[in-house]
């Protein structure tokens, strides 16, 4: 239960169900965002969510030698971090994905991600991002902000 339904109203929506039906994107993760905005963590929250929005960008191979090195990679990442879950794994990688002097090709390579998928994951983090800006949960110059805290 998301909490967004509400039989006594109108609408049948609770103002979160509002508030969710405003965002594109599926209900859940439209509550992952306004939690993660209210919780003042709003970066790794749009990267979490907009790499969960379409295909997976982690790549496989029938080649278990590239599998292999791409997994332990993705374990060395996470180790580092201090966690296992695989969520922090993608606020990280696009992290570094979005950071200046990373070569994007490289990063995908070393861990086995698909360019294309990222690229998608990084646009649908924009589009997420200007949602939130327009329903008011996030500043107008969110993402320019959080480009200068980079430098």
């Amino acid at each position: 239960d998301l909490g967004a339904l509400d039989d006594a109203t109108a609408d049948g929506l609770t103002p979160l169900g509002r508030h969710l039906a405003a965002l594109p994107c599926h209900p859940r993760l439209g509550k992952i965002l306004v939690l993660g905005c209210l919780l003042n963590v709003p970066g790794p929250v749009l990267s979490i969510c907009g790499t969960m929005s379409g295909r997976s960008p982690l790549m496989t191979s029938q080649d278990t030698q590239k599998r292999s090195a791409w997994q332990s990679e993705r374990q060395k990442l996470l180790k580092e971090l201090g966690c296992k879950s695989d969520h922090c794994a993608w606020a990280v990688l696009m992290h570094l994905w979005m950071s200046e002097g990373i070569v994007r090709r490289d990063l995908c390579k070393r861990y086995g991600l698909s360019y294309e998928r990222m690229s998608a994951a990084w646009f649908e983090r924009r589009h997420l991002c200007e949602s939130l800006v327009q329903a008011g949960f996030l500043p107008k110059d969110f993402l320019q902000r959080e480009k200068a805290e980079e430098q």
